[in-house]
């Protein structure tokens, strides 16, 4: 986290996971700025994997991934004068809300979400495997 970095606000999702909204805006030039919303959900593996799962496949994601998988998305502007950067902020937020809060909130999401990055984490191993050497 940078000192620039602002946790704006907390909700909490209907599937009981922590969303944070960020300020993570910045000066760039003069009175122009970029100005960066970002989301962020901490999701605790062994809570948030499908009951089917099994502890074997909740060992080998807590190993490959920790026991915590982070969700993260910005959304950025650039150039935007010193004037309007609150503006933009909250349009950023409130679209972002708008297209996604329902989906993050989802009963399914964390598990589905948790199970797409060890998905992620296995074929960049077999990439890994196959082109080191």
């Amino acid at each position: 986290m940078s000192a620039q970095e602002q946790l704006k606000s907390c909700l909490t999702l209907p599937n009981g996971l922590t969303l944070e909204l960020w300020d993570c805006s910045r000066p760039v030039a003069g009175d122009r700025w970029q100005v960066v919303f970002e989301a962020r959900i901490n999701i605790p593996v062994s809570e948030n994997l499908p009951k089917s799962s099994g502890p074997p496949l909740i060992d080998q994601i807590k190993t490959a991934l920790g026991p915590e998988v982070h969700f993260c998305q910005q959304k950025v502007r650039n150039f935007i004068a010193a004037d309007q950067v609150q503006e933009v902020f909250e349009g950023l937020q409130a679209r972002f809300l708008e297209s996604t809060q329902a989906y993050l909130g989802h009963r399914d999401f964390p598990g589905k979400f948790i199970l797409k990055k060890f998905s992620d984490y296995q074929a960049q191993q077999r990439y890994e495997s196959n082109y080191s050497g």
